[in-house]
């Protein structure tokens, strides 16, 4: 007689294997998620009040966000990935420390907290595998968390004092939480990785499209920049684009790193499904972007490009090997692509202005070489700054205080008997910039108050169309002091504004007003600062500086008092030899998983693969965890090829 199992058996065995048992989680679970969510909300919504641009679209937009974000819950990750590069006003807010795509995420954050397993719900949607961190995986990640967070602690001990310099500078502590929030935002988003992962397709899909769509939108911003400053096919001038990355405001590489990384993706979109369309579509992009990159006129970025085509040339043929035929269209689609690309970089490396910059690599490399043995010389002596570093974000205030003769111009917001104000310190060259609407022709007053102990004293004022790094057409005055004081001596003078502000509206360069020290060892005090046109109308926002630094930011011409330029290198001196080894492992790690998955044919794998191999390639002349965009960036990819399956994919999948 056949035995029957018993009901509670026959159950079990009715669900299919590859589907997952949703539990609710427990309450003291969502009390303490809705908690975080509220905090993450009212710290959104209080920088909001705040922000220097008008609290109000700001408010509105996060607010459409979030509603969208609650509606449409698949948004979450292509959005960060698409609004990552684009979320960084700085030269019009003058905010460093916080920037609107902060707010993003913890927007983001805040409603997947309370809306957990959204995609789930449905039982179309319910997930098909469960993704989970191998246990190296765990302690890797964990071992480079805690490198951060002990390196944060010191570089924020002792600390500043949260005044007017906190948002606007990078010389207090504060440094060091701008420098952490790259990392601890893709550490807070992994849990949102996970839960895509359980549909990996779907999540690659999502991955692809926000990258792809962010990468059009800066494209789309370097091609504006140079049709306006330079001129498309101008390959003999001295103009280097910054794209939507005003972190190289003290130089850096975010803009060519990002490219780098964004560029792979590309090839991932159109190789699955190469239909005409998406083929023509790519091409255009993949040439608009390796315009970008190479309009950048960086060596590095250079490297890095190059090494992300071998890598996804290689990630195509195993791909095409792994299949039960060759499918000979996959792998011409890449080969026009890669062409496509090293076409259009031919003309620009066989440019005047790069073969200069070629012709100079021994020089800029024995002037890296020297940079990176002061960097190591400027390090403590003791055991704890060997295993933990200097402290993250320490850098330029370490160059400053060891090497002042070499550092740029200080600057800081005072306060004083209720009254706020200026002061500008000396060094290398550093101006104090607000965007300004002005238009050509016209004649414009500047007036303001200045104050110093040294009877040469003086502000230099300029008026110039300008990019971040470059400026064109100037319109400059001195105003020096007539007698030394410690009370306010208020000066004027005339500016004409020329061609400056001259073109169509959608040509139409960029105008700064600028103000810088205009000599050595010397401080001066500047207040009330006004721009005035023809009618009596002050263009300049803030010119009391009341509210700090709130719509001025700064740039530098010397860039080595801001940047290490060498990921390793950077990581040694600001985490010690702790940090080195811990994002070694967790690099290895995520490395070994994408290079077999790509040996074994997943398409994704060699993306992940090629994007995070290229932006190691630019951290050799680069240190980019300077910029947080870029490095959340790159943690975010990093966990994703943890997340990767260990195993073939399916024949089908792309």
């Amino acid at each position: 007689m056949a035995l029957r199992a018993p009901a509670r058996y026959a159950c079990r065995r009715s669900i299919p294997k590859h589907r997952i048992i949703l539990k609710h989680p427990p309450e003291s679970s969502s009390v303490t998620r809705a908690v975080l969510s509220l905090f993450l909300f009212f710290a959104a919504g209080g920088a909001a009040l705040i922000y220097p641009l008008g609290p109000a679209w700001l408010i509105f937009g996060l607010a459409m966000y979030a509603a969208l974000l609650w509606r449409y819950p698949g948004l979450g990750l292509p959005a960060i990935f698409a609004l990552l590069p684009l979320l960084n006003f700085a030269p019009w807010s003058g905010w460093i420390l916080l920037n609107e795509f902060d707010l993003l995420v913890a927007v983001t954050l805040a409603v997947r907290l309370l809306r957990p397993n959204a995609d789930a719900s449905s039982p179309a949607l319910a997930p098909v595998a469960s993704p989970a961190l191998s246990r190296g995986a765990k302690w890797a990640i964990g071992w480079v968390a805690a490198s951060f967070f002990v390196s944060a602690g010191i570089g924020l001990w002792p600390l500043s004092p949260f005044g007017a310099d906190a948002l606007f500078t990078y010389y207090t502590s504060f440094n060091s939480l701008r420098e952490l929030k790259g990392f601890a935002w893709a550490l807070a988003l992994l849990p949102l990785l996970i839960e895509e992962a359980r549909q990996p397709q779907r999540m690659e899909q999502r991955c692809v499209a926000g990258i792809v769509l962010g990468l059009c939108s800066v494209v789309a911003v370097i091609v504006w920049q140079r049709a306006v400053f330079a001129g498309l096919l101008d390959f003999a001038g001295d103009y280097r684009v910054e794209g939507t990355f005003p972190e190289l405001h003290t130089g850096g590489g975010d803009v060519h790193a990002y490219l780098v990384t964004a560029i792979p993706f590309v090839m991932a979109w159109v190789a699955p499904r190469p239909s005409a369309g998406r083929v023509a579509l790519g091409a255009a992009l993949f040439l608009l972007a390796s315009y970008a990159l190479g309009v950048t006129f960086t060596r590095g970025g250079y490297v890095g490009y190059f090494g992300t085509l071998v890598l996804m040339g290689m990630a195509v043929a195993c791909r095409a090997l792994r299949q039960r035929k060759w499918q000979l269209r996959r792998v011409v689609t890449v080969a026009v692509l890669a062409v496509t690309g090293l076409a259009v970089m031919l003309p620009i490396l066989s440019g005047s202005f790069m073969e200069a910059r070629l012709a100079g690599t021994q020089t800029e490399a024995m002037t890296r070489i020297r940079h990176w043995t002061r960097t190591i010389d400027m390090m403590d002596k003791n055991l704890t700054t060997t295993l933990f570093g200097m402290g993250l974000g320490s850098f330029p205030r370490a160059f400053l205080f060891k090497y002042r003769d070499a550092a740029s111009a200080t600057f800081s917001y005072e306060r004083e008997d209720g009254n706020e104000f200026l002061r500008l310190g000396s060094g290398k060259p550093l101006y104090l910039d607000q965007r300004v609407s002005v238009a050509a022709d016209r004649s414009y007053t500047v007036s303001l108050d200045l104050r110093s102990s040294d009877p040469e004293a003086s502000v230099a004022i300029t008026l110039c169309e300008k990019s971040l790094q470059y400026s064109f057409g100037c319109k400059a005055a001195s105003l020096q002091l007539r007698r030394t004081a410690t009370v306010w001596e208020h000066r004027e003078v005339k500016l004409d504004s020329g061609q400056v502000g001259s073109g169509s509206w959608l040509l139409r360069r960029p105008v700064a007003f600028s103000i810088a020290n205009a000599r050595q060892a010397s401080i001066v005090d500047v207040d009330n600062v006004r721009l005035l046109d023809e009618t009596g109308r002050d263009l300049i926002a803030n010119g009391d500086f009341s509210g700090g630094g709130s719509r001025w930011f700064f740039s530098a011409d010397d860039h080595l008092p801001w940047h290490i330029f060498n990921l390793g290198v950077q990581i040694l001196f600001e985490q010690g030899w702790a940090g080195v080894a811990a994002l070694a492992v967790a690099v290895l790690l995520s490395l070994r998983r994408l290079a077999t998955g790509m040996w074994r044919g997943d398409l994704f794998s060699g993306t992940l693969l090629a994007a995070l191999g290229g932006f190691l390639l630019v951290g050799l002349t680069e240190s980019l965890f300077d910029g947080p965009r870029v490095t959340t960036l790159f943690f975010l990819l990093l966990f994703l090829g943890l997340l990767r399956p260990a195993v073939a994919p399916a024949a089908g999948g792309g």
